[in-house]
């Protein structure tokens, strides 16, 4: 008689092999059991375009997170142009805890054709614990032609602390004279001086 195989023991997967057909328990063991090679990460940051479920969703970017490598961060940016808001937030959450590999990548977002990605890059500025920040936001309002680049990165200036931007908030409002975002926050900044 042959021997028969524990069921209550998951069978073995072959690294790389697809997890799309597990349910969401095995998919998450999937990711805790895929080998630490740049293949795997790779192959982890590919599956997020499928993935529905959210908590498997965060323990891939998890993962990934704890790796920091170029090559994770280069898999990850695609997702800063995502349709899915919920994943566009986590990736740049994920890739906010990775500053010195994906701070090589900022002036190349900045300079995205797509403004929603530029967007982004600001919003992951906000979160990136780097000392080029600062300098990336005010290229950012200084120089973005898209009005709501240039409202995003006054928006996180203000966080840092208006008192040194406050030519860069003038810039912004002589470029952009008619931009009711823009008017609004530098109208505060100037408040905020003169009180």
């Amino acid at each position: 008689m042959g021997l028969v195989r524990d069921r209550s023991v998951p069978a073995p997967r072959r690294a790389g092999s697809s997890i799309d057909s597990l349910d969401s328990a095995d998919r998450r063991d999937a990711v805790r059991g895929m080998p630490h090679t740049p293949e795997a990460a790779i192959a982890l940051a590919d599956h997020l375009e499928t993935e529905a479920d959210a908590s498997v969703r965060q323990l891939i970017l998890t993962t990934l997170a704890a790796r920091q490598t170029p090559e994770i961060v280069r898999a990850l940016l695609p997702f800063l142009a995502s349709d899915d808001a919920a994943l566009r937030t986590a990736v740049a959450e994920t890739l906010a805890a990775m500053p010195d590999a994906v701070a090589s990548e900022i002036p190349g977002l900045m300079s995205s054709p797509d403004h929603d990605v530029r967007i982004m890059t600001v919003m992951l500025l906000g979160q990136l614990p780097h000392p080029d920040v600062t300098g990336w936001l005010c290229v950012a309002a200084n120089e973005d032609p898209h009005p709501n680049v240039v409202g995003c990165a006054l928006s996180e200036l203000v966080r840092l602390g208006p008192a040194p931007f406050v030519e860069v908030f003038q810039v912004a409002t002589k470029r952009f004279p008619d931009d009711p975002f823009i008017a609004f926050v530098a109208g505060a900044i100037r408040e905020e001086q003169s009180a």
